[in-house]
């Protein structure tokens, strides 16, 4: 496996467990579409979306 197809690997399997992570807070605690798409500063969601905006990023950067 090359250097970048490990990296590759690692993007995609952190992205996984946040979307699990997301699975199991919205299970937990329900959806909240207004704090989903205007999410409060500090929030959850912030927190959730900022790091799934990275990954992607990341996982975007890598096929290029």
């Amino acid at each position: 496996m090359t250097e970048t197809t490990a990296s590759k690997s690692e993007i995609i399997r952190q992205k996984l467990a946040l979307d699990e992570e997301f699975r199991q807070y919205v299970k937990q605690h329900g959806f909240d579409a207004a704090e989903y798409f205007a999410p409060t500063p500090g929030s959850w969601y912030e927190s959730y979306l900022n790091r799934r905006k990275e990954l992607e990023a990341q996982l975007l950067k890598s096929v290029h």
